[in-house]
């Protein structure tokens, strides 16, 4: 099949006198001319759609959950150590060190599965006064 450009079409029409034929084809009518949206014009437009709108929650929203996530991967893992405890003395209402604890687990692994078995070995000091346990 041939394809015809307007001029042509408007010769194969019978009847249709050449002057208006001619004229036609010299003058385009502006009303059928296209018109040419930029591209941003349209990415604008499409942000601003309720489409657009739910696509940037979205990203938000996984960017988000994969930050929290990478945190939680970059922490360091929780190593055995001495900790000296503090308590409060309730006749004087004062706060003082009595106690240091300690403690060990047994095998040290990043990350225990469930069914795991591990050991912990405490220790406590005293590091007040001496006293005597009832009960």
């Amino acid at each position: 099949m041939k394809y015809m450009n307007g001029f042509e079409i408007f010769e194969k029409m019978t009847g249709v006198n050449e002057k208006f034929i001619s004229e036609a084809a010299e003058m385009p009518n502006p009303e059928l001319a296209v018109v040419k949206i930029s591209p941003w014009k349209r990415f604008s437009h499409f942000m601003n759609s309720g489409i657009g709108v739910a696509l940037i929650c979205g990203i938000v929203a996984v960017g988000v959950t994969l930050g929290v996530l990478m945190m939680g991967w970059n922490a360091d893992p929780v190593s055995p150590s001495s900790n000296p405890g503090v308590s409060t003395n309730p006749e004087t209402n004062s706060t003082e060190k009595t106690f240091a604890f300690s403690y060990e687990l047994s095998p040290v692994k990043d990350y225990y599965e469930p069914g795991d078995t591990l050991t912990v070995t405490t220790e406590v000091e005293n590091l007040g006064k001496s006293f005597t346990v009832k009960g």
